[in-house]
C-alpha cells in the first residue's frame, strides 16, 4: 500500500502529464510556436487532400452544430494545443501548469486560426481545377490559414472585426498556400482612402 506522500507525488507527475503545457515566453517565442501549428496545419492539410482528393471544406451545413474545416483535420492531431495559439486568451486554460489530473487539452474545442473561406471547391470549380493547393496559379501569393478569431476567413469581416490581432503591433501570422508564412499588417492587404479599406482581393480568391 501506497503512503500519503507517494500518492500525492502520483497525483502530481498524472497533472503534468494531462494537464496544459504550461508555456512560457515572450511575445516572439509565442508567435513561432504559432508559426508552427500553422506548419503543422498546413502538413495535415496535405495529408487529407490526399486521402480525400480536395482540400478540406471549410464548413459543413449539420444540425444541430455546423462542422468546420478543422473537424476533418483533428484525427490527424495528436494534440488540441496544435490548434490553439498561446496569446488568444480563449485558449488561454490550455497553457495553464496547474489544472485536475482529470483534464486533457486533447477533449477540448479550442480554435485559434482560420481558413480563407474562397480556397473552397465552389470557388475551384469557377476555374475549372480540382480543389487542390497545387492548382492554384500562384500558391505563394494567397492566403490559405491564418490567425483567426473564427473557423474562416473573409477579409471585410476579418479587418471590421478582428483587429484585435493575437499578437503585438496589429499584426498576425498567415501561412500561404504554398506553405511560407508571413507576419502582417492589414495594409499588407489592401490600402486606406480615408477611412475606408480597399481590400486586395487577388490575396484571397482562388487564381
Amino acid at each position: 500500500m501506497i503512503s500519503y506522500k507517494e500518492a500525492l507525488l502520483v497525483i502530481f507527475a498524472l497533472s503534468v502529464l494531462v494537464g496544459g503545457v504550461g508555456f512560457v515566453g515572450n511575445a516572439a517565442a509565442k508567435r513561432r510556436f504559432c508559426e508552427n501549428n500553422l506548419r503543422k496545419l498546413y502538413s495535415y492539410s496535405e495529408q487529407y487532400q490526399a486521402d480525400h482528393g480536395a482540400l478540406p471544406p471549410v464548413n459543413i451545413p449539420m444540425k444541430p452544430l455546423w462542422k468546420f474545416w478543422f473537424h476533418l483535420l483533428k484525427p490527424y492531431s495528436a494534440s488540441q494545443l496544435d490548434f490553439a495559439c498561446p496569446e488568444d486568451q480563449r485558449a488561454a486554460y490550455l497553457f495553464e501548469t496547474r489544472q485536475s489530473p482529470l483534464f486533457s487539452p486533447k477533449n477540448q474545442d479550442a480554435l485559434s486560426y482560420g481558413m480563407n473561406y474562397f480556397l473552397t471547391a465552389h470557388f475551384a470549380d469557377k476555374k475549372k481545377v480540382a480543389p487542390f493547393l497545387k492548382n492554384l496559379s500562384a500558391p505563394g501569393k494567397v492566403v490559405f490559414l491564418g490567425d483567426s478569431k473564427g473557423p474562416y476567413m473573409l477579409p471585410d469581416r476579418f479587418w471590421t472585426y478582428e483587429k484585435a490581432f493575437r499578437h503585438e503591433e496589429d499584426q498576425a501570422n498567415f501561412l500561404y498556400a504554398d506553405g511560407h508564412i508571413a507576419y502582417q499588417k492589414q495594409t499588407d492587404f489592401g490600402r486606406f482612402e480615408g477611412e475606408r479599406f480597399i481590400t486586395d482581393f487577388t490575396k484571397w480568391h482562388w487564381n
